[in-house]
């Protein structure tokens, strides 16, 4: 008899298949717009989607820079009893913490506006570069206080007086042991989190900005993003359009044809924002945060 032989195949955890479901997701609808979607709204489409993607890359790197130096800041000046320095860094941190977000991001779109009408920021990296900077820095507090929080954690336990006693430097303690080793599920949870964070409130304030704050300036002279596409008139009449089918419900297959252009805009905000939290449950259940 011949042995029977079963190949075992590795199962993939749930947050890497939403990720997959996510990728599969756009890779449809990008093929459904190639078809059906004309070419001048597909390219602003998909580099609003693009360039969102992209401010969102540089908020994130922004606010770990920043939560980074802040919390090393203020750790490092406690272990070394400087007690100033660290109540500065934590007023430093309090004065973020107490400013709303929504404040916050109209205050740094506003300066982006200024300096864009004064023609100082032209080029369109350095404008996209302006959006990703003024979100992660209204966003940073939050990832300064989850590496407090690990530095708190472990101060609890005899873990950071025996090293310190043992001769590890500060700094190799703080940036290796505390939180590149024993702390990466959690720094990788807050990166899934500030993703849908940074496209919402990036989102958000695009559109504010496009139909409130400065609508001559922003659908002009700013890149587009899924925000300011979603301002424009055309996507606006997409969406609204979904009412014909209380009317006609026979319209419906029109929708992903006559319409697709808001409908797209619509369907990738939703679908990121929807993917990326279950892709941070799953996460956070996988590594029992």
């Amino acid at each position: 008899m011949t042995p029977n032989l079963k190949m075992k195949i590795p199962s993939l955890s749930n947050d890497t298949k939403w990720i997959l479901i996510w990728l599969a997701g756009i890779s449809v609808l990008l093929v459904w717009d190639l078809v059906f979607l004309n070419k001048p709204a597909l390219v602003r489409v998909w580099l609003g989607f693009g360039n969102t993607l992209l401010v969102s890359a540089i908020s994130l790197t922004t606010a770990l820079l920043l939560s980074f130096t802040v919390s090393s800041w203020i750790t490092l000046s406690r272990w070394n009893e400087r007690p100033k320095l660290a109540r500065t860094g934590e007023l430093f941190l309090n004065i973020f913490r107490s400013v709303p977000q929504i404040i916050g991001l109209l205050t740094g779109f506003l300066i982006l506006t200024l300096l864009v009408t004064a023609e100082i920021m032209t080029g369109k990296t350095a404008i996209l570069t302006g959006f990703g900077v003024t979100v992660g820095v209204v966003i940073f507090y939050e990832f300064s206080d989850m590496l407090l929080e690990r530095v708190a954690w472990f101060e609890q336990t005899d873990f950071v007086s025996a090293s310190r006693t043992a001769g590890v430097p500060d700094t190799h303690l703080l940036f290796i042991e505390i939180w590149m080793r024993n702390s990466l599920p959690h720094l990788i949870n807050k990166l899934i989190s500030g993703f849908g964070a940074t496209i919402f409130l990036l989102c958000s304030i695009d559109f504010v900005l496009s139909v409130g704050l400065s609508s001559s300036v922003s659908p002009i002279n700013f890149p587009p993003t899924l925000g300011s596409m979603l301002a424009q008139i055309d996507s606006k009449q997409d969406i609204l359009s979904i009412g014909i089918l209380f009317t006609d419900p026979f319209y419906f297959p029109s929708l992903f044809t006559r319409h697709l252009q808001g409908l797209s805009v619509a369907f990738l905000i939703v679908f990121t924002l929807a993917c990326s939290f279950k892709i941070g449950n799953a996460f956070t259940r996988r590594h029992r945060l």
